[in-house]
């Protein structure tokens, strides 16, 4: 056969996916009960499931630790000289604030977040005595700081609505086989940005079980994931995988306190159980150990919820095993994840 021939038949054999010729492959999704049915668990079905009061944004009045008007702008008043800042009034800057903010609280509770904004405004302007037209200048950095308290408010909603709707022994929660989260040929193109080269893994590897063929593998960001991913290419007993794409609503993902939790990879066993693994370097977990003990919480939970046929795998490489050893021990890991458990002799 000539370069050209095999060449050509590579081409054929990489274009021939799973996923081009029809395969269909449903990850399970986690439901929870709410209102008499079952929905799909993500942060934004919680976030809305949960009853939002003003007292879960917190106090609106801000400290001058909290909002300095003359942080970043150097002196306010010659600024001011140029006459370009807008004549807006109390009402204007309430509104601009709430169109840059309404975004981060669900459209039920869009009131509440209304009124909590034109509190913060009022206790600024007739407690601290700031002048509207200093607080309409320095508007880019009061917004900055109600989204940080936001996101704050976010996060302790997100771990009351969790341990109610999902973690509480009276919870009502299943998986979903038959309407989970499908996956199919480009799935994680962007419209606007297809096969974009920084988005995809364009490396010399020709993986052989990708769901989606080689050339729609979501790029690796971090040291190890593509030794990860080509020890579970190589794995016996894996059918084919899929490499999650983070922050892509059509990716597999469990919610957590802190926002929605993208696994590295997803992988369907020829037995027909699933394998979720999230990959971490030892210096992400000590980095953010919290983000990564409710991550394994959140996944540990959703395989107990499946009788055995889904499993859930954080793996880390300590910082002792050496270089040569370190694909042998990823192996290992995953070997001993999707063994059968034995059962206990009677």
């Amino acid at each position: 056969m000539t370069p050209k021939a095999v060449q050509s038949d590579k081409n054929k054999k990489t274009a021939e996916t799973p996923a081009k010729l029809g395969e269909r492959w449903m990850i399970p999704k986690l439901l929870f009960q709410c209102g008499g049915k079952f929905v799909a668990a993500n942060v934004e079905t919680i976030l809305a499931y949960h009853k939002w009061k003003r007292a879960d944004l917190g106090s609106p009045k801000l400290s001058a630790d909290e909002f300095d008007v003359r942080r970043g702008q150097g002196n306010l008043s010659s600024k001011k000289q140029g006459g370009d800042e807008p004549g807006w009034d109390f009402g204007d800057l309430h509104v601009c604030l709430f169109d840059s903010l309404d975004w981060s609280i669900p459209p039920k509770a869009q009131v509440i977040l209304l009124n909590w904004i034109g509190l913060v405004l009022e206790h600024l302007v007739n407690r601290r005595k700031i002048p509207i037209a200093d607080l309409v200048f320095a508007r880019h950095i009061l917004e900055n700081t109600l989204c940080m308290k936001i996101r704050d408010a976010r996060q302790r909603v997100m771990t009351q609505a969790l341990q109610k709707v999902l973690f509480d022994p009276t919870s009502q929660v299943m998986l979903d086989f038959d309407n989970g989260f499908q996956c199919f040929d480009k799935m994680f193109y962007q419209e606007g940005h297809p096969d974009s080269e920084e988005n995809f893994y364009r490396g010399e590897y020709c993986f052989k079980k990708h769901f989606l063929g080689t050339r729609q593998i979501p790029a690796f960001y971090n040291e190890g994931e593509d030794m990860c991913a080509e020890v579970i290419d190589e794995l016996p007993g894996v059918k084919y995988w899929l490499r999650n794409a983070s922050n892509n609503q059509k990716g597999f993902r469990l919610p957590t306190s802190t926002g929605d939790f993208y696994p590295d990879f997803v992988v369907l066993l020829d037995d027909g159980r699933h394998l979720v693994v999230e990959f971490k370097r030892k210096e992400a977990i000590g980095y953010s150990r919290e983000d990564a003990r409710h991550e394994k919480e959140i996944g540990k939970f959703w395989a107990r919820q499946s009788k055995g046929k889904c499993l859930f795998l954080m793996l880390s490489i300590p910082t002792n095993v050496p270089d040569a050893d370190r694909r042998n021990y990823i192996e290992q890991k995953i070997v001993k994840a999707i063994a059968p458990a034995r059962r206990k002799k009677l």
